[in-house]
């Protein structure tokens, strides 16, 4: 009988890991223009959303930019404090496919990242600017300490 439990178990924990790897695969492949996605936000950000402005593709690498609302970043230079908007987060794919847990549908409109995407884009360029690899999450927090 414990031969037979362990068999089912095994076969079980083989079939999740398919299933798990292959959804994980799916999503990743499905990243467009104009979505707004869900994410793991921090506590106090719950309704915040990530749109996806733009999708370039540098050395192998897929890079998401992102348009992230609804968030309260610690920004000193900033009147109030803090920013409610992240107007462009350069982010892995990979990164953003742990991230994300429901997709909310495509905005009609994009938002206009084009000024801070060139800015980045010229630095990147020069290997003055990288891509984040983190969490969204994680970008926010590590933002509040820069």
């Amino acid at each position: 009988m414990r031969l037979l439990t362990m068999h089912l178990l095994r076969i079980l924990l083989t079939l999740f890991a398919f299933v798990f790897s292959f959804t994980m695969t799916v999503k990743a492949q499905e990243f467009e223009v104009g979505q707004v996605w869900r994410y793991q936000t921090r506590t106090h950000e719950k309704n915040s959303t990530a749109t996806i402005a733009k999708i370039d593709h540098f050395n192998g690498q897929t890079i998401i930019h992102l348009f992230i609302e609804s968030v309260r970043v610690k920004q000193s230079s900033l009147p109030a404090g803090y920013a409610d908007v992240i107007a462009h987060l350069p982010i892995t794919a990979e990164a953003f496919n742990h991230s994300v847990t429901e997709l909310m549908g495509t905005s009609p409109e994009l938002p206009n990242i084009q000024e801070s995407y060139a800015r980045w884009l010229e630095a990147y360029r020069k290997g003055s600017a990288g891509i984040y690899t983190q969490s969204i999450a994680e970008c926010l927090d590590y933002m509040e300490t820069k």
